[in-house]
C-alpha cells in the first residue's frame, strides 16, 4: 500500500511541476504532451497484458462441475500433476464424516483448529462494508486527505503569485516539496505492517494539522517567507506519505477479516473489487471537492482561512482515527456479525 499510495499522491503532487516548467519554456500546448503520452501509453499495455486464470478466494478455480463429483467422492491432486476424485466409502455415515472433518491438523500436526462454516448464500457487499464504521472513518479520512492535497492546486499558486510575484517555475518547487516526500509511503507501509495503521496514521495527521496551522503565518512581511513556506509544504507531503497508507491498509484488511469470520459471505471471489471501488470513488470525490471548496474558501475567509479550516478537517479526522481504527491485528474485528458491521 506504501507504494500504491506514492504513485496515486505522488502523480497528483508532481504534476503542477512539470506543467509549470514546461509552460514556462514550451508554452501553453506543450503542457498537455506528457498526458497524452501516458495515456498512449497505457492504452498500449493495457492491450498487451495477458490476464491470469480467476480464482476464488480459497484459491481455487470456480469449476461448477466439481459440485457433481464432490457428492461421490473427494477430488485429489497427486504428485505427478493428475487430478482425481477418491471414492467414500458406502458405509461411512454421514455424521461419522462430519466427526472426522470437524477439526484439521497444522502441516507440521502441532495444533488443530475447527473448520469454520462456509456461508453458502452471496450477499451484497455494499451494504456491508457502509456499515462498518472503520470502513467509513478509512475511506472518510482518504476523501478528506486528498481534497486537502488538491485544494493546494487551487489556492497555493494565486497566492504565491500575489503575496511573492513568484515565476512558474518558483510555483513548480513549491509543490516539487510537497511531492518528493510521497516517496517516503512504503516506510509508512512497513511501520503499518509492524504496529498496526492507527500509529502511523495519527503521526501523519498530528504533522498535517501542525503543518497546515503554521501555513497561515507566512506572509511577506515574515522574514525569508519563500524558505518557511518550502519547509512547511514538506512537512504536508511528509505527513501525507504517513497517514495514506495506513488508512488504504485499513480498507483491504477489513475486507479480509470479514471473510476470515464470515467465509463465503461475499461469494467465491470476495469484495476486493467493491472495496477498492469504493475508496477510488472517495480519491475521485475529494480531487472534485477539494480545489471547489478550497477556491470559494480562500475568496471569501483569505489565506489564514483556508489553511485553518483544512487543519480543522485534519482534526476531524484524527479524532476518528483514535476512536475507530484498530491496532496491530485488530482491523476488522467488529466484523464477526455482518449486520452489525
Amino acid at each position: 500500500m506504501g507504494f500504491t499510495s506514492t504513485a496515486l499522491s505522488a502523480g497528483l503532487l508532481l504534476g503542477p511541476v512539470t506543467g509549470g516548467v514546461l509552460y514556462e519554456y514550451g508554452g501553453y500546448f506543450t503542457v498537455f504532451l506528457p498526458a497524452l503520452g501516458l495515456i498512449a501509453a497505457e492504452m498500449i499495455m493495457r492491450l498487451i497484458v495477458i490476464e491470469g486464470k480467476r480464482v476464488t478466494i480459497s484459491g481455487i478455480p470456480n469449476d461448477p462441475s466439481k459440485t457433481e463429483r464432490a457428492k461421490t467422492g473427494v477430488e485429489t491432486d497427486h504428485p505427478n500433476g493428475l487430478k482425481g476424485v477418491v471414492p467414500t466409502p458406502e458405509g461411512e455415515s454421514q455424521q461419522n464424516r462430519s466427526d472426522q472433518g470437524h477439526e484439521t491438523a497444522s502441516p507440521t500436526g502441532a495444533e488443530t483448529q475447527p473448520f469454520l462454516p462456509r456461508t453458502t448464500s452471496k450477499i451484497n457487499a455494499y451494504p456491508v462494508l457502509l456499515r462498518s464504521p472503520r470502513f467509513m472513518v478509512a475511506v472518510g479520512g482518504l476523501f478528506v486527505l486528498n481534497s486537502i492535497a488538491n485544494g493546494f492546486d487551487a489556492v497555493l499558486p494565486p497566492y504565491a503569485l500575489d503575496a511573492f510575484d513568484l515565476s512558474p517555475s518558483h510555483l513548480a518547487l513549491l509543490f516539487l516539496v510537497m511531492g518528493v516526500p510521497m516517496f517516503f509511503a512504503p516506510i509508512s507501509g512497513a511501520l503499518t505492517d509492524k504496529s498496526g495503521p492507527k500509529t502511523p496514521a495519527t503521526a501523519g495527521l498530528v504533522l498535517l494539522i501542525l503543518s497546515l496551522f503554521l501555513l497561515q503565518f507566512i506572509t511577506p512581511s515574515v522574514n525569508w517567507p519563500f524558505v518557511k513556506l518550502m519547509a512547511l509544504l514538506c512537512c504536508v507531503g511528509i505527513a501525507f506519505a504517513f497517514a495514506m497508507p495506513p488508512l488504504q491498509t485499513e480498507v483491504s484488511a477489513l475486507v479480509e477479516n470479514i471473510e476470515l469470520r464470515q467465509p463465503g459471505i461475499f461469494g467465491p471471489y470476495g469484495a476486493y473489487s467493491q472495496a477498492y471501488g469504493l475508496m477510488n470513488f472517495a480519491f475521485a470525490a475529494g480531487s472534485m471537492v477539494g480545489p471547489l471548496n478550497a477556491g470559494f474558501m480562500r475568496v471569501y475567509m483569505g489565506w489564514s482561512g483556508i489553511t485553518l479550516m483544512m487543519a480543522g478537517l485534519g482534526a476531524v479526522v484524527l479524532a476518528f482515527v483514535l476512536a475507530m481504527t484498530g491496532d496491530h491485528g485488530e482491523c476488522g474485528k467488529e466484523a464477526h456479525n455482518p449486520a452489525s458491521v
